[in-house]
């Protein structure tokens, strides 16, 4: 989880778009992988690391869905 105490801080460690991902990954899915389709629990991996593929209905599931990122236009 993000400590940090001042924007400097918050530019600092969110730099990259890479970095922001990684850290919704870490938030969204620190308790496991729950498919938001068909609530099962296996996940597969796929090219983008941000975005995890059930394996039982193959639904593909963002870091970004059901956050205030999901659908952006601009950037991380």
């Amino acid at each position: 989880m993000f400590k940090g105490t001042n924007i400097f801080d918050f530019i600092e460690t969110f730099d990259t778009k890479e970095k922001c991902l990684a850290y919704l990954v870490a938030i969204k899915w620190a308790g496991g992988f729950n498919c938001t389709k068909c609530n099962n629990l296996s996940w597969s991996k796929t090219k983008q690391l941000h975005i995890r593929r059930c394996n039982k209905c193959k639904h593909k599931v963002s870091a970004t869905s059901g956050t205030l990122y999901h659908k952006c236009k601009f950037d991380l």
